[in-house]
């Protein structure tokens, strides 16, 4: 009998606990979605993204291929074959290439021109199913004749 009675006293306590957690949730629940609350996270969210569209278009962009070959062709005459190359393709079909060391692999990666762009002097590639690659910071340096 006394079995039996602690038994009906911890169902009680745990009905009591799933009901005070259902009062939680609910309190919780109606404070999300009243109408001052949905108002300030709509104001939020509209600020942030007001935030990122005004660092979008003043971070310097370079996204044209004929620039961004013209770039590729300037390192490529300038540096270590066995560190940086553009390979070129057929003339007119943007299927132009630059192989880069990669230390990590010890072997040159391909990345097609048509991939890249540039973000404040830094060479990005664009990936259509991950995050892009940052493939490191452009440095001209002036020949020193």
């Amino acid at each position: 009998m006394l079995g039996a009675t602690m038994a009906g006293a911890s169902a009680a306590k745990t009905v009591g606990i799933i009901a005070g957690t259902g009062g939680i949730i609910g309190t919780v629940g109606a404070a999300l979605m009243a109408p001052v609350t949905v108002v300030v996270g709509g104001v939020a969210a509209v600020g942030g993204a007001g935030f990122e569209a005004v660092c979008y278009f003043t971070d310097e962009r370079i996204t044209e291929y004929s620039e961004l070959l013209t770039f590729m062709q300037h390192l490529d005459e300038h540096h270590d074959p066995q560190r940086f190359q553009l390979v070129t393709g057929i003339p007119n079909r943007q299927d132009d290439a630059i192989r880069i060391w990669n230390p990590e692999t010890e072997e040159l990666d391909r990345y097609l021109v048509a991939d890249l762009y540039m973000v404040n002097g830094r060479l990005r590639v664009k990936r259509s199913w991950s995050r892009d690659v940052d493939l490191g910071v452009l440095m001209f340096v002036p020949d020193s004749d």
